[in-house]
């Protein structure tokens, strides 16, 4: 499931307002839909947590606000409920983000949030952990990545973040009895 994450994440990434694939990336931060992409999405508007609920809305994470029309001002709060709601919030003192996860920074007493996905294992090289991010929030609400120290974005430390495999847990054979076969999500 990681896997998915990554390569869907990674099929956005040069995607803006104005580009080929416009409408593809309207799609995704309405949500289907849901919302109307014009009202909630503009040129001057961050879109990093918008991409974050579209990505966690097509990937099938499992919850009440996916569904739910989208209240302005609201995308990185609703990312942070959902994750509580289902026990995916880390610390960076917890480990590593696995690829798949969505990284929140903030600056603590201030309003500068932002997430970003990690596409790649993070390495540890003396006291950075470099890897391949990415996300929204790119001028005309683009979608960017870049290789680089994860544990901050922009002077902002990376606080939390939200463990996928917390979010999608993978369904097994195992976790069936013999009468009862996994169903296709």
């Amino acid at each position: 499931m990681r896997d998915d994450v990554v390569e869907t994440v990674r099929s956005y990434v040069g995607l803006h307002l104005g580009s080929i694939g416009e409408d593809q990336l309207a799609d995704l931060y309405s949500r289907s839909g849901l919302d109307k992409a014009n009202a909630i999405v503009s040129p001057h508007v961050s879109t990093c947590g918008l991409f974050g609920l579209g990505i966690w809305f097509k990937m099938g994470v499992k919850h009440s606000l996916l569904t739910t029309p989208y209240k302005t001002g609201m995308a990185i709060a609703w990312l942070r409920e959902i994750a509580h709601d289902l026990n995916a919030i880390r610390k960076p003192s917890d480990g590593l983000p696995s690829p798949g996860s969505l990284l929140h920074y903030f600056t603590k007493g201030h309003n500068n949030n932002h997430v970003e996905f990690v596409l790649s294992q993070p390495q540890v090289i003396v006291q950075q952990w470099r890897a391949e991010h990415a996300g929204g929030g790119r001028a005309l609400a683009g979608v960017g990545s870049d290789t680089s120290d994860i544990l901050w974005s922009s002077g902002r430390p990376l606080q939390e973040w939200f463990d996928i495999d917390a979010l999608l847990p993978e369904v097994t054979d195992d976790a069936y009895g013999p009468e009862e076969p996994p169903t296709a999500r």
